[in-house]
């Protein structure tokens, strides 16, 4: 009886060992397996941010072409720019002409009781469109603030 209670036991404590080791088997076999499922996705990480990295990159060819459709659109505008430049600046001559030859005439003109004064109808309109229309602008001006004194 002794003898086979220790039996028992022994038959217990095998049985007991043989699952524990397949147990420690199982969970070495799992561990190995998710180690070797964190290296393949790490490779794969890895592969896809290099990948990425290469797509955000742009060929030298499209730079170079988005370089020069800006320097040409840059070019167009600097071109624009000095035009409407040029054209102000002969406005502002045209304009000082206009301005110091309608000064000299009221300079020039007596200022007695008889004397005529010259008005907005004494006035010649310059022959270039943007002048002309800022001389009519100016007499539609003087028309309107003296308004009063030619109605009065």
């Amino acid at each position: 009886m002794m003898l086979e209670s220790a039996d028992k036991k022994l038959k217990k404590r095998e049985y007991m060992r043989n699952i524990m080791r397949f147990y420690r088997e199982e969970k070495r076999d799992e561990l190995d397996a998710l180690k070797a499922q964190v290296a393949a996705l790490q490779s794969e990480y890895k592969s896809r941010l290099r990948a990425s990295k290469r797509d955000l990159l742009l060929p030298w060819r499209q730079v170079a072409i988005a370089l020069r459709d800006d320097l040409r659109d840059i070019q167009n505008e600097r071109a624009s720019l000095r035009a409407k430049a040029a054209a102000l600046a002969s406005l502002i001559r045209t304009s000082k002409g206009w301005v110091s030859t309608n000064l000299v005439r009221r300079r020039f003109c007596h200022t007695s009781m008889h004397a005529i004064t010259p008005t907005w109808r004494n006035v010649t309109l310059e022959r270039d469109e943007q002048a002309r229309e800022l001389g009519k602008a100016w007499i539609t001006k003087q028309m309107y603030h003296n308004t009063d004194r030619m109605f009065g």
